[in-house]
């Protein structure tokens, strides 16, 4: 099961105004975090169960883990997301750090 995806207007109409290149790299990183919000490449934030990772094209997504801990520890466990939301809280070109 695939977890939710949540991203804000504002940053949805930046993503779509990015070359298209970038576009589709963004838009294929939200598809496949949505099936694996865990990818190996991803660096730590500060706040709880929140990463980024660096594109191919150079640009930046940083995202957030919404949901109990119990749903969390069994996606780290199993990597089966269940009852889970992922907020993209950024795509860019800018290191998120």
């Amino acid at each position: 099961m695939s977890c939710v995806l949540d991203v804000d207007r504002r940053l949805k109409a930046d993503i779509l105004s990015c070359p298209p290149e970038v576009r589709n790299q963004i838009g294929a990183d939200l598809v496949a975090l949505q099936d694996d919000p865990l990818p190996p490449d991803r660096v730590d934030l500060d706040g709880p169960s929140s990463y980024y990772h660096r594109l191919p094209c150079g640009y930046y997504v940083s995202w957030e883990l919404i949901g109990k801990t119990a749903d969390i520890v069994d996606l780290i466990a199993t990597r089966t997301c269940r009852n889970l939301t992922i907020r993209i809280l950024g795509a860019g070109p800018d290191s998120p750090k």
